[in-house]
């Protein structure tokens, strides 16, 4: 069900609004429809604000009790899979039995493709949990792919040595962006994550032109990462979450707006 929203959107004068493929096995998970449709303003500094108007597309919660130990979104791409638990949320599983813990291979859903969206909003709620971390960082993917991939991975350490941040890769193993790095559109060069803590992920993407567009990376309504004239992203292409080999991972929710 679409309803449309609308938000005002906090922007920078100096950001412009700004392998994977799998077999297609289907879920019974449900969508959740959009309810929220009061404007809503976000004032995260005081630049000038600008005003989108957003189209809920999915908006997928893990809140009903009929779909535990089901897919969380409707396609595996890769790995073992993501499935919604007993409680309001999505997890990794670390065997073929779906129990929860960390990944046991490299693992990636997909809300699917053509949703004719050149311009949307990507977000999740995402948490590591550090208590049987197999590694000294989690790292939770976005990706994006249609003709090829932009791959968005947030880093949380959960252990001593463990880096926390976000890192942008092409399917070629390129790194795109990277929020420690001024160069590669980094904003947040000192970021410092926790496990066992939710944080608010989400990717904004605008079209520039017939050619490029134009990605903002944000954690809980912050842009770490700014990348101008990328490939353009295709508006049928597959948005997906996934998780690293080893990584114990929690999803609250996973939403798709189109920007309008």
């Amino acid at each position: 069900m679409k309803k449309t929203l609308i938000f005002v959107v906090a922007a920078s004068s100096a950001l412009l609004l700004a392998g994977c493929g799998g077999s297609g096995d289907s879920s019974s998970i449900k969508e959740s429809s959009v309810t929220s449709e009061e404007p809503v303003t976000s004032t995260t500094s005081e630049e000038t604000t600008s005003e989108v108007e957003l189209q809920g597309i999915y908006d997928y919660e893990f809140d009903s009790l009929e779909d535990v130990d089901s897919l969380a979104l409707p396609t595996l791409m890769e790995g073992t899979g993501i499935v919604v638990k007993e409680g309001g949320y999505a997890s990794t599983v670390k065997n073929g039995d779906l129990e929860e813990g960390p990944a046991d291979n490299w693992t990636f859903v997909s809300g699917g493709y053509d949703h004719d969206a050149a311009n949307f909003i990507l977000e999740t709620k995402v948490k590591a949990i550090s208590a049987d971390m197999e590694n000294n960082t989690a790292v939770a993917s976005i990706r994006i792919s249609y003709d090829w991939t932009l791959d968005a991975q947030l880093n949380i350490g959960v252990k001593e040595g463990g880096w926390s941040g976000v890192m942008v890769y092409t399917p070629d193993g390129t790194n795109l962006g990277a929020s420690n790095d001024p160069a590669k559109g980094g904003l947040a060069p000192n970021l410092t994550l926790n496990p066992d803590t939710y944080y608010t992920y989400s990717i904004q993407v605008t079209r520039a032109d017939d050619s490029h567009s134009d990605v903002t990376i944000s954690i809980d309504g912050e842009a770490v990462i700014y990348l101008p004239g990328v490939s353009k992203i295709d508006a049928n292409a597959a948005h997906i979450m996934g998780a690293g080999q080893g990584s114990h991972l929690n999803w609250d929710y996973f939403k798709l707006s189109k920007i309008i």
